[in-house]
């Protein structure tokens, strides 16, 4: 929506679907090969890679068919956008592919998943416009921050299964009451990002409320999870994640379709 600032966020029909339809090819993609390296015994990025859920999923053909399936879609959506769409598109899936092996080469695999969130943003911006600005830049960094953040609590969840399974995370080189507070940082500097942003990109009200809001969730759910048990923070930062994502949506949104809620319109 933001790249299509000046026609109140409608960017069009064209990328109405393109860009979603690819971001959904490349979860297809991702979350089918991570059934595809359970496997293989190894994890691939996921709130829901915890050994409890080992034994769930399609079965490894369809696994095989769907990764296939979705990497391919992703390209051909990125082809069909710009030739620059579809280098990152590959480099994403590089990146996506990568994965099995940097988490037993490193215990900071677990902000991993920040890395491909982040390009994201990129992504989307490029398949938009067809060029290169700052802001897919700056929405990369938030969203790596926020994702790394949650994979950092998600190390903790599933530190049993890691050092069963002798892969590598930071909550087991840390500790959880380590890692819980370096979550919390990224967190922090996630909404700082956010209100940078903001500021630079003259958005108003509706921004600035959504900020708070998001803050104050993250604060309340931190403090939560100091005294519950680990296993309630997969359930409970998805829970913060919806929430966050559609409040921050929604609040961008309006900032684009109400003209009076920003400082960019005269």
């Amino acid at each position: 929506m933001l790249s299509a600032r000046e026609a109140r966020g409608w960017p069009g029909w064209k990328i109405f679907f393109l860009v979603p339809t690819g971001v959904v090819l490349l979860r297809i993609c991702s979350v089918s090969y991570e059934h595809i390296v359970r496997w293989r015994g190894e994890r691939l990025f996921s709130s829901s890679s915890c050994s409890d859920n080992v034994g769930v999923g399609p079965t490894r053909t369809g696994a095989c068919f769907f990764s296939f399936a979705g990497a391919g879609g992703f390209l051909a959506c990125s082809a069909y956008a710009n030739s620059i769409c579809l280098s990152i598109a590959a480099l994403i899936l590089v990146i996506i592919c990568f994965y099995p092996r940097f988490q037993r080469m490193s215990d900071f695999c677990t902000l991993y998943p920040g890395i491909i969130y982040g390009l994201i943003p990129l992504w989307s911006w490029i398949a938009a416009t067809g060029t290169v600005g700052w802001v897919p830049f700056a929405l990369g960094i938030i969203s790596a921050l926020w994702i790394g953040g949650l994979s950092v609590l998600d190390s903790i969840r599933t530190l049993e299964y890691d050092q069963s399974h002798r892969c590598r995370s930071l909550a087991i080189r840390w500790g959880s009451k380590n890692v819980l507070a370096f979550a919390f940082l990224l967190h922090l500097l996630t909404v700082m990002a956010m209100a940078v942003f903001g500021f630079f990109a003259m958005l108003k009200i509706a921004y600035i409320v959504s900020v708070g809001f998001i803050t104050l969730c993250i604060l309340i759910e931190h403090w939560i999870a100091k005294i519950r048990k680990k296993h309630w923070l997969g359930d409970a930062f998805f829970r913060l994640n919806l929430i966050v994502s559609i409040v921050y949506a929604v609040a961008v949104a309006c900032e684009m379709v109400f003209p009076f809620f920003n400082f960019s319109v005269r």
